[in-house]
């Protein structure tokens, strides 16, 4: 049987170990770095919307073509749970959504959708690092603590 993956409707997760199941024998990938896993773009979405909805306490229901104006808002979750909820999808499927040079009123009009079929970086030098997950909630660390002074301003 002939499978064909097209590259518009799925990305490659790296550094994850898969197995070839021949006969009764599981062999693994020969190089722990080089195996790719593809993950339906769908899904990821998906994934980061049940992510936001964890973090938000299930308060919120979003749909992924829901302006991110919307969602980030009073009747949606607040900028410290977006970005959380952000740096728990990047950790959780060693990727990164590379939106930080974007203006905010361009932000703003993305939909989660367009935020990961668009800013989604699956490959690169950032993504090998063995601390990629750290550096990752490093910066969450660093937003909250300044969310956190911006409100003691106040």
């Amino acid at each position: 049987m002939k499978v064909s993956i097209s590259v518009e409707d799925y990305v490659y997760i790296p550094h994850s170990v898969i197995f070839i199941r021949w006969g009764s024998e599981e062999i693994p990938q020969l190089d722990y770095l080089t195996t790719k896993i593809f993950m339906n773009k769908d899904q990821l979405i998906d994934s980061f919307i049940e992510i936001l909805q964890c973090v938000s306490l299930e308060d919120v229901l979003v749909s992924p073509d829901e302006q991110l104006s919307k969602v980030i808002s009073e009747n949606g979750v607040d900028l410290l749970d977006f970005e959380l909820a952000v740096t728990c999808f990047e950790a959780t499927h060693r990727v990164y959504l590379d939106y930080a040079d974007l203006e905010v009123e361009v932000f703003s009009a993305l939909s989660i959708r367009r935020m990961i079929m668009d800013f989604l970086l699956t490959d690169g030098r950032e993504l090998s690092d063995p601390l990629f997950i750290t550096k990752r909630f490093v910066m969450f660390r660093d937003a909250l603590i300044a969310a956190l002074e911006e409100r003691n301003e106040e």
